[in-house]
Order: C-alpha cells, then sequence, then structure tokens
C-alpha cells in the first residue's frame, strides 16, 4: 500500500508488469486481461521511466500470447529487430558521448587529448625545408629535377 501511494522510482509499474505475467502464466485469462488494463491505468497516471519501458512491452505481450499466440509470435520478432535497430543507434550515441566527456575532461586537466599528441605542439616546423640557422640567411631548396 505505501508504494502505490509514495513510489518515487515508479517500482509499482513493474510490480504490475509482473502480475500480468503470473496471471498469464497461471493460465487466468480474464485475470491476465484485467491486470493488463490496470497495468494501462497506471501507466497512464504514473508514466513510465525508459527502462521501464521493457516491462510494460513485456506485459503486453504475455496478454497477447493469451489472446493469440502466432500473433504474439509475430509481434516478438518485430520487436526484438527494433530494439536490435534501436540499441545499435544507443551504443553509437554513447560512443559519442563518451569521446566527447573524455576529451572535455583531458582539456579540464590541462592535458593534450589523444588527438593533439599526433599533431606538434604549437610552434614548432613541420616542414621538410629546414628554416634558416642564422639571421639574415636565406632558405635554400633543393634544385627540381626534370
Amino acid at each position: 500500500m505505501h508504494f502505490q501511494q509514495h513510489d518515487p522510482f515508479n517500482v509499482m509499474l513493474t510490480v504490475r508488469a509482473l502480475q500480468v505475467g503470473t496471471a498469464c502464466f497461471t493460465g487466468d485469462f480474464d485475470g491476465t486481461m484485467a491486470t493488463l488494463d490496470r497495468l494501462h491505468a497506471w501507466s497512464q497516471s504514473h508514466g513510465p521511466l525508459p527502462v521501464q519501458r521493457v516491462p510494460v512491452r513485456r506485459a503486453e505481450g504475455w496478454a497477447l500470447r493469451m489472446r493469440n499466440t502466432a500473433e504474439a509470435g509475430r509481434q516478438l520478432l518485430e520487436d526484438a529487430a527494433s530494439l536490435r535497430e534501436m540499441a545499435a543507434i544507443g551504443a553509437l550515441r554513447y560512443a559519442v558521448e563518451a569521446a566527447s566527456d573524455a576529451a572535455t575532461a583531458y582539456v579540464a586537466a590541462g592535458r593534450r587529448t589523444p588527438l593533439d599528441e599526433r599533431r606538434p605542439a604549437p610552434g614548432t616546423c613541420t616542414s621538410p625545408i629546414r628554416a634558416p640557422s642564422s639571421p639574415g640567411s636565406t632558405v635554400s631548396t633543393p634544385p627540381r629535377s626534370s
């Protein structure tokens, strides 16, 4: 009862999703549909956190399994394909953010980033032509061959 009134982490959403699974695996069709309706009503007033979308989809899949096994299987394959694509996009976003954070930390610490280590330090010459050794002397370039 306490979590239903004071639930800062929205734990009851996951509990309600598990109740759908319990009703499904005991073979209670009416109970499964009733608990799914309660889950949806709860979700309307207590929006799921991003990590809680999976238990909600799982509960919907269990209820669909009770209604139509073939349709549930098709839906599972479609969801798996879309989740795989979303995971790849999420992994790419995570890698970009991690690299950006690492570069920011290097700069904030006054250190050079790994990319900076490949570049010459400011004020150094990387030209194959050497600078004059004494004031007033000129730079000689190698003769051109024809």
